[in-house]
């Protein structure tokens, strides 16, 4: 009898806890109020943001930073867009401005391929998808009506972005319509928040929303890239038997909640409080393991 084959393989992605533990710099034109109103809501969410004048784009330093945001208002130049896609971070742009970067890019999800329009109603794509339940669970079923700011639909500018036909490297993560999607990912790397309001006009669904697309962003982008470190004092280890299917996960303590997730975001296992989980009905591949704890919530990836 041969004996069972254990794989090891644990990639540290992305934790949000009471104490900052991810960095966004936060590109901004010219209104300094609607930025800091972004960094306000990320800050008390357990960020650290630098906000930084769209002037300063090319001189900025991104080395210490996870995540790159841009401002509904900051159009860069073709310059500046090069400039912060080559520091190999995620880049989150917003609105018409992010519409035009990501065009700049020649991406899917930039200009031409969109359309305007004045809605503060939107639909969730997959309620299974981690963007709607981690670090905050906005408690929706696929298909529900979320509102996302306070304000009459028409003065809520939005930009929606039109995908006709499926294309891998694509992830549409909350939409306005069939085709039309309002939040949206590609490669990994690139996300798009097609609204323009600030967290002044939104919903406590909306601030909650954002706050799990700039986190799902991170690690979505770790995800591709396969960034990796050891397990460090204080964090889970993880081991997978593939012959029977057991993931077993240590350094948790009993009150934890356990989800697994694919590469599309979609929980395959949800809210497990067993440190022995079954992956016998699950197709070989990559997944992340998610912990939940009171301090916060761990990520990690680990092949099956």
């Amino acid at each position: 009898m041969k004996k069972p084959i254990l794989l090891f393989v644990t990639v540290m992605l992305f934790s949000l806890s009471s104490k900052a533990t991810s960095k966004a710099v936060f590109i901004y034109n010219t209104d300094l109020v609607t930025a800091n109103s972004f960094k306000a809501l990320l800050d008390t969410s357990g960020f650290t943001v630098t906000t930084v004048p769209i002037a300063s784009t090319i001189g900025t330093n991104y080395s210490d930073c996870d995540i790159i945001i841009t401002s509904p208002t900051a159009s860069l130049t073709k310059a500046q867009v090069d400039t912060i896609n080559s520091k190999n971070k995620p880049i989150l742009s917003m609105s018409g401005g992010g519409y035009n970067s990501f065009g700049l890019l020649s991406l899917a999800i930039g200009k031409p391929n969109g359309m305007s329009g004045n809605e503060n109603t939107m639909i969730v794509e997959d309620a299974n998808l981690s963007v709607y339940t981690s670090p905050y669970n906005l408690n929706v079923s696929t298909g529900d009506s979320l509102r996302l700011f306070s304000v009459a639909a028409s003065a809520s500018p939005a930009r929606m972005i039109y995908v006709p036909t499926p294309i891998a490297s694509i992830e549409g993560l909350l939409k306005y319509k069939p085709l039309y999607y309002s939040v949206i990912r590609q490669n990994g790397k690139y996300t798009f928040w097609g609204f323009s309001l600030s967290p002044a006009s939104m919903t406590q669904q909306g601030k909650d929303l954002f706050v799990n697309v700039v986190g799902d962003a991170i690690v979505a982008y770790n995800l591709v890239t396969g960034v990796s470190s050891t397990t460090r004092v204080g964090e889970p280890s993880l081991s997978v038997n593939r012959l029977t299917g057991i993931l077993s996960i240590g350094g948790v303590n009993a009150n934890a909640s356990i989800s697994v997730v694919d590469l599309s975001g979609k929980t395959v296992v949800k809210n497990q409080q067993q440190t022995h989980i079954n992956l016998s009905g699950l197709n070989k591949g990559v997944y992340v393991v998610k912990v939940k704890t009171s301090n916060g919530i761990v990520a990690k990836k680990f092949v099956y």
